[in-house]
């Protein structure tokens, strides 16, 4: 099965030269998304790993915002980059899943409000397309 990226942060470009009036001006970042997975074959209905990406102001927030989700996510990676400014520590979290915009619309708003509520920034998600 071939799989490729579709990324939230790829799919969205607020600098994009897009014409005025446009339909893609009116969806929200996860609905690019999904039109994105779409335009490539993607079969919506197949399960699959959905990738979550939050930024924290400092260890001990990252930690509180995960005792917050880890029932519900996985932990792929945590990590540490001075180069990031003051969002330096990163976590990398994961489900299974359908693509379906309601979920995504719910899962990124529990995301979101629980990055705001631990000093953190939540920067979206990406998938695999399945076929």
């Amino acid at each position: 099965m071939k799989k490729a990226l579709i990324s939230l942060i790829s799919t969205l470009n607020p600098f994009s030269k897009s014409k005025k009036n446009s339909p893609e001006q009116h969806l929200s970042p996860d609905e690019k998304v999904i039109k994105a997975l779409k335009s490539y074959g993607d079969n919506h209905s197949i399960p699959r790993q959905i990738d979550y990406w939050i930024y924290f102001k400092s260890e001990y927030d990252r930690d509180l915002f995960i005792q917050e989700i880890l029932n519900d996510f996985k932990i792929e990676n945590k990590s540490y980059d001075k180069s990031l400014g003051d969002l330096a520590y990163s976590l990398h979290i994961s489900n299974i899943n359908i693509i379906d915009i309601t979920l995504i619309k719910q899962v990124t708003l529990f995301l979101n409000n629980k990055a705001h509520a631990f000093n953190g920034d939540y920067d979206g998600w990406e998938t695999s397309i399945e076929k």
